[in-house]
């Protein structure tokens, strides 16, 4: 892991580099798993446009959404979301890079807040290239489907769950 990593609580104005990252991430690990139709449609849903930072920034902005990023050298290298009302680690994304431990880290910083609020467990719909990174860190496989983007291109996901222990 790089030095001078931290993670703090992502604010509207990281919207943009947030994305940066997301489509960095997306074409750098998870282009050896996806068709290039694939690729363009998850690019699709989110694109660096003003109206698409736009709405990431209302997402970090939401009072039940709690975004993290990670930065090195005041630049951010990736970042992690939960949205509690659904039980639902929304990311975990890191450019691609030298950045071993970080995506380790930003999700450590989810599943704290998620115990905070005295979740029992998350769900998550993960590519099928964060497989192996989800199940290191305790996450079972639920099923093995498919997410349809909002154009209709449908990709293939694994759908994972984390249990949390009950405090005594």
């Amino acid at each position: 892991m790089p030095s001078k990593v931290t993670i703090r609580r992502a604010v509207p104005e990281d919207a943009g580099s947030i994305l940066r990252v997301r489509h960095a991430a997306i074409y750098g690990k998870a282009a050896s798993h996806y068709t290039v139709e694939q690729l363009a449609a998850w690019f699709e849903e989110a694109p660096l446009t003003p109206d698409a930072i736009e709405k990431q920034a209302q997402f970090i902005g939401d009072e039940g959404t709690y975004t993290y990023v990670a930065e090195h050298n005041g630049t951010i290298i990736g970042f992690s979301a939960v949205v509690p009302a659904q039980n639902e680690l929304r990311r975990v994304f890191v450019a691609p890079g030298q950045w071993s431990g970080v995506g380790g880290q930003l999700l450590t910083h989810a599943e704290a807040q998620a115990r905070k609020l005295e979740l029992t467990h998350l769900n998550c719909e993960a590519s099928v290239n964060a497989e192996n990174f989800y199940a290191k860190h305790g996450y079972e496989v639920v099923e093995r489907g498919m997410y349809r983007t909002q154009s209709g291109v449908e990709a293939p996901c694994v759908k994972m769950k984390k249990h949390f222990p009950r405090k005594a």
